[in-house]
Order: C-alpha cells, then structure tokens, then sequence
C-alpha cells in the first residue's frame, strides 16, 4: 500500500480482528447452549476448510485502483493529522480498555458483556492499528515485513502469557479454597 495511505490500510486489517474476536464467543456459545461440542468444532472445521479453499483462488490485481469510502478513524487521524493524530488513537484506545475493564469488574447482565466487547474493540482498533502503524513506519522498506511480523508474534505472546497467569492464578485460588 502507498506510504500516504499506510494508515488506512493497516486500519482496515486492524479492525478485522475485534470484530471476530467480539462475535465469535457469541457465536460460539449460542453453538454450545443449542448444540453441543461437536457441533462447534464441525462448524469451525467447516469455515476453516472453506476459507482455506477460498484462499487458494485468490488472485492479486497488479493495479489497484480503490475508490475512495469508509475510512477506519484511527487511519485517519494518522493519515490526515500525523503525529497528532497518533496521540489521539493512543488516548482513545487506552480510555476505551479502562472504560471496557471498569465495565467488566462490575458486569451484571450480557448487555455489559457486550459493551465491554465493543470498547476493547475500540482500543484494539485505534490502540493496536496505531502501534503497528508505528512498528511498520519506523523501519527500512526490506524490514516491514519483519516488524509487522515481530509486532503480532510480541502481542500473541503477551496475550498467551497473560492468560496462562491468570488461568494458574486461579488455579491457586481454588487449590487454596479446597
């Protein structure tokens, strides 16, 4: 993508994941409640096995010419006001997580549940949109690929090791408990 509109771009793929990530434990569920197990991985198999076919008949233009329409705001803020607008997204998207974890400690209906989702999916699309922006931006063309890469291995690990220590966490609890 042109480096003018890297913001955009990176926005787009930003916001495809706190969309799955918000609807598919809903889907999920619903899937339990009325089904069972079996029926969610058959269903996961199946959507897994035709976005692999899918893929596979993928053809890339050489010449994209994209009209211009609906911009994420995180793109933007950083495309159109530059370091500003990188604070903005950052200022958003940590008032959205607080917001979403204040709502969270205090969740009482699934309604909450789903504003908390729909906040964390505020902050990952301006926060994380951004700090990958940032990763991408700040090194030589040849190395983009690696910093991209390196910026999603670093948040899946974080995402990983944070839930490991909140599953052993609770572990003690319930040890201590029994």
């Amino acid at each position: 993508m042109p480096r003018e509109r890297m913001g955009e771009g990176l926005g787009f793929f930003g916001i495809t994941a706190p969309i799955s990530t918000a609807l598919a434990p809903v889907i999920a569920l619903w899937l339990i409640h009325h089904y069972s197990f079996k029926e969610l991985f058959i269903a996961c198999f199946i959507l897994s096995l035709g976005t692999l076919i899918r893929v596979l008949f993928l053809r890339y233009p050489k010449n994209e010419n994209q009209a211009s329409g609906l911009r994420p705001l995180s793109g933007l803020f950083v495309d159109r006001v530059g370091q500003k607008g990188f604070d903005i997204c950052v200022v958003i998207g940590f008032v959205a997580v607080i917001a979403a974890i204040f709502i969270l400690v205090y969740i009482s209906t699934p309604l909450h549940l789903i504003i908390a989702g729909l906040l964390y999916g505020l902050c990952f699309g301006f926060f994380h949109s951004t700090m990958l922006i940032l990763s991408v931006r700040s090194v030589p063309a040849e190395k983009k690929g690696t910093a991209n890469a390196s910026y999603w291995t670093a948040l899946d690990m974080g995402i990983a090791v944070g839930s490991l220590y909140k599953f052993e966490r609770k572990l003690i609890i319930v040890r201590l408990l029994v």
